[in-house]
């Protein structure tokens, strides 16, 4: 992470770095007893604070690691849509700020789910010249296209300067069409299977005609 060195040689600010884990979607802390004696010691302010504040919610503690939930109301959801995309520089000054001042513009996305790495998201719930999100790590072989009532196909084009997220720029938009979001390796899977079977099943019905031609003579 661009944040990695500052948070390493700076002072830890427990408020910025959940609203950092609530903006990529990381929902569960484990906090590890065996961790360096030192690292506890720096963490532990941090940890009782989160506590207090009811950020971090207590599921199961043991020998080895307690186990938070960040609450809900820090949490991007999975699939959202914003009106602008935030960027993200690499200094902490001001990150909780603005990761809230994004999260009020945010509006959740309902979704209907093909199979685990496809969503389909109606377009009336997608304002024209808005960005949709979604909230896995980044990865251009995520890709999302805008699928008109009359099935034509649109890729929508990638935000590459978001990194936290998966962000296309939405166009204007039919409301009765859709937003399909999968995954490249996924889609080929499944076309190459579907491909395999035809193969196959080419191969049984020309071995049939073999035998039956066989037969008759």
């Amino acid at each position: 992470w661009i944040f990695a060195k500052e948070f390493d040689s700076g002072e830890y600010d427990p408020q910025w770095i959940t609203d950092l884990y609530g903006l990529i979607g990381i929902e569960y802390v484990f906090y590890h007893y065996d961790a360096k004696p030192k690292s506890l010691e720096k963490f532990e302010p941090a940890r009782k604070y989160l506590e207090e504040k009811g950020v971090l919610q207590l599921l199961t503690e043991n020998e080895w690691f307690v186990l938070y939930r960040i609450d809900k109301q820090h949490l991007f959801t999975y699939v959202y849509a914003s009106p602008d995309a935030m960027i993200i520089n690499p200094r902490v000054e001001g990150l909780s700020e603005r990761i809230r001042d994004f999260r009020s513009r945010m509006t959740p996305l309902s979704y209907e789910r093909k199979n685990l790495k496809e969503m389909i998201v109606p377009a009336d719930m997608v304002s024209s010249d808005s960005f949709t999100f979604l909230n896995e790590r980044y990865d251009p072989l995520w890709r999302a296209e805008y699928v008109a009532p009359d099935g034509k196909h649109t890729s929508l084009v990638r935000n590459n300067d978001v990194k936290y997220a998966n962000a296309w720029k939405v166009g204007k938009v039919d409301p009765t069409g859709k937003i399909d979001i999968y995954y490249m390796p996924v889609r080929l899977l499944y076309i190459g299977e579907w491909i395999s079977g035809l193969t196959l099943l080419s191969v049984i019905c020309g071995a049939v005609w073999v035998s039956r031609k066989k037969n008759n003579e």
